[in-house]
Order: structure tokens, then sequence, then C-alpha cells
């Protein structure tokens, strides 16, 4: 049990039970039960909150399995947040901005940092010079923060090649 053992809980105890004592008119470690007390409710409030919350911990895992990537950016077009494979992938890239990643496309990026905050998804087929790809880009404008939400499917194999364009063949 990892609360136990957590510095930070006997450090909290020992500055409430300090002010209890204190404020008790006793000597500052007259008396046990201040220090005491602290570290069991917050040894027991911090494993119900992890246990209540440990199937939304499974979920906020799962996009670091996504195979196609899925980040954050800021609205200058910046990738401030990747994990897992995506990470792997655009490290391997040298992608760091959206830029990098679809450089023939930047009129577009500059529609998607101007979307309104509404929570609806937009999205756009592009081609990735950069990975010799085509992937449907999802993007949703987070409601809290000035980030937006971005994830792609990749849809080359659907793609059909048009005339002069020998990226597909």
């Amino acid at each position: 049990m990892k609360e136990l053992i957590s510095f930070q809980n006997y450090l909290m105890a020992l500055l409430i039970g300090i002010i209890i004592n204190f404020f008790q008119g006793m000597e500052i470690f007259g008396s046990a039960v201040p220090f005491v007390v602290p570290v069991m409710v917050q040894t027991i409030s911090k494993a119900l909150v992890k246990f209540k919350n440990h199937k939304n911990m499974l979920l906020i895992k799962l996009p670091l399995e996504r195979k196609d990537p899925a980040f954050v950016i800021d609205r200058t077009g910046k990738m401030v947040a990747f994990e897992g494979l995506t990470r792997n992938y655009f490290k391997m890239k040298n992608i760091e901005h959206w830029a990098d990643l679809f450089e023939d496309d930047l009129k577009l990026i500059h529609r998607f940092l101007t979307l309104p905050r509404s929570g609806e998804i937009f999205y756009e087929s592009l081609y990735s010079r950069k990975t010799d790809k085509y992937y449907k880009v999802n993007v949703k404008a987070d409601s809290i923060s000035n980030y937006l939400l971005v994830w792609l499917d990749e849809i080359t194999v659907s793609v059909e090649p048009f005339d002069g364009d020998s990226r597909l063949n």
C-alpha cells in the first residue's frame, strides 16, 4: 500500500498535529492523537480515491496503445502532449509541430487553430510527406484550455491514386 509509505502523509500529519496541539494549549508534541489521525485519514482517503478511479486510469492508458497518432497541440501548432506509440513514432520521424507533419497544409492549421470551443469534431483528409501516409485528421477544441485534441486515422490504403500521384504506387 503505497499510501502508507508516502512521505507527504507524515509531513502533513506532523504539521496538523503541531497546530492542533498548539491551539489546545498543550506542548507541541503533547498528544499523539493529532498526529496519528491525519495519517489514517489521508491513507484511507487516498486508497479509496485510487480504487474508485482505477477504471478511469485504464481508460487514460488506452490512447497509449493506438497505432495511429493521437496528440494535443497548442494554438500555435506546437505538439504539447503525446505518449506511447505516438511519442516513439514522432521521435523517430523528428516531428514536434503540426508543420513537421503536414507542411503542405499550413492554411488548414490556421482554420483548425481558430476552431470554436463548441465540442464539435472537425475532420479533414490530409497527406503527410514526412510519414508518406494519408490520414483522416480529427480535431476537437478543448472547451476549457486553449489546446486542440488531434487524433489521426491512417487511410492510405483506402485512398485511390489519381493521375500524376505517384505517392501510392
